[in-house]
């Protein structure tokens, strides 16, 4: 930049001092000279520019954040004026990626590349175009121009896989969660794995344990009758009031992808599932079970933003109308202490499965600790799982250690 405001600036200022203090012929020479320097720099630029051409090109138009993305990309100099140094910048929104390249291109020559570009985040995003920046031998006039067209890629959120988690009935007094579980156990084995805390002596499986030196049991095809259910309901909080956290740790991230999680295993494992979040706009999709009904819910869970403004408590009863029996209700929140019993409670006892999922927001940086909260929800009969900051999500859904039992003993784990 510098050396552009002294050759464009400083330079024939001195010339045009030069001539009009000594009016020799040496100094009419020179500016003359800066003035054919600059007319041929303006001129090279713009006419190298005009011989360029470039083209791009994306290999898809979905992606699940940590998965990567490629685009191609072509220059070609149609020109008969090499460029000894031509700049290009890939343009995309995409965050955490930005690539500048310079290279030759002599005269009648194409160069390509390909870009491998990471979705670190969720969310809709722009790439595929491209900023080529010709500039003359000297440098004076760079001149940009961006080729290629906008596309639009979304990313959508991680979707882990949660095993062992399932939707449990109501809790009734004098009813132990185990039970509860237990009565998920089917007449058939259908595999064997680890044993892990809350497992039943009975199931272990003493040829595998004796083989392998480790505690194995035997894991059981469901039996379900007693708690059959069609759909699965989502609801989400998304008030910008609750959520806490920076960067990628936030209770909004982790509620993302839990519900992603979520939506993910129900569809797998043939249900009809719908969503329901008040964020940035009102998120609503009614059950369904279909290629097209799945990619409106990735695409709303990709764009979705924890904007809203209406409290939970207020949605969640506009919503609690559309819980019939016969499906289940989960329910993901931060810990803020709202009352939400009410409507859940009767949503139970009219037969709907009823889970909650509580974001721990003072692990997040927030003032309330779930625990409390948690406490009073089971002690209302609604099962509740508590997630805090760093916890290995699929754990902390296990449904085999009752989160519930949890929340009345304190530490204690069954």
């Amino acid at each position: 930049m510098k050396i552009r405001v002294i050759l464009l600036v400083l330079v024939p200022v001195t010339a045009v001092l030069l001539v009009l203090l000594a009016g020799s012929a040496v100094a009419w020479r020179f500016f003359i000279f800066c003035l054919i320097v600059t007319a041929v720099s303006w001129l090279w630029s713009h006419i190298s520019l005009r011989g360029i051409t470039a083209e791009t090109s994306v290999t898809a138009e979905t992606r699940r954040a940590g998965e990567t993305v490629g685009v191609s990309f072509s220059v070609e100099n149609n020109g008969r004026i090499p460029l000894p140094v031509l700049e290009v910048e890939e343009v995309t929104s995409l965050p955490d990626y930005r690539k500048d390249r310079a290279f030759t291109l002599p005269a009648h020559s194409l160069r390509e590349w390909r870009a491998v570009i990471p979705c670190t985040h969720r969310g809709s995003y722009n790439l595929g175009e491209l900023d080529v920046i010709v500039a003359d031998p000297l440098g004076l006039f760079p001149v940009r121009r961006r080729f290629g067209d906008a596309h639009n890629i979304l990313v959508y959120p991680a979707a882990i896989e949660l095993p062992f988690f399932q939707v449990i009935p109501r809790r009734q007094m004098g009813q132990s969660p185990r039970r509860w579980l237990a009565s998920e156990t089917g007449a058939s084995a259908s595999r064997v794995r680890e044993y892990v805390s809350g497992d039943s002596l009975r199931h272990v499986h003493w040829p595998t344990t004796a083989h392998s030196g480790r505690l194995m049991v035997k894991e059981f095809e469901p039996e379900r009758s007693h708690y059959s259910y069609h759909s699965v309901r989502i609801i989400a909080d998304m008030n910008a009031d609750v959520h806490h956290g920076r960067g990628s740790e936030t209770t909004e991230e982790i509620a993302v992808t839990i519900m992603a999680s979520l939506v993910k295993k129900y569809l797998e494992s043939g249900k009809d599932v719908g969503l329901a979040a008040a964020g940035d706009q009102i998120y609503r999709h009614e059950p369904g079970h279909n290629v097209e009904h799945e990619e409106q819910l990735f695409h709303s869970l990709a764009v979705m933003k924890a904007q809203g403004h209406i409290p939970f408590a207020r949605f969640l009863a506009e919503e609690a109308y559309r819980f019939d029996a016969g499906s289940a209700v989960i329910v993901v929140m931060p810990a803020e202490g709202q009352d939400i019993a009410a409507p859940l409670q009767r949503a139970a006892a009219r037969g709907t499965l009823v889970n909650i999922i509580l974001l721990d927001s003072a692990s997040y940086g927030g003032w309330t600790f779930a625990q409390p909260v948690a406490r009073n929800l089971a002690s209302r009969g609604l099962n509740t799982y508590i997630i805090r900051r760093g916890d290995d999500i699929a754990s902390a859904l296990d449904s085999r250690l009752s989160a519930e039992t949890a929340a009345f003993a304190g530490s204690e784990v069954y």
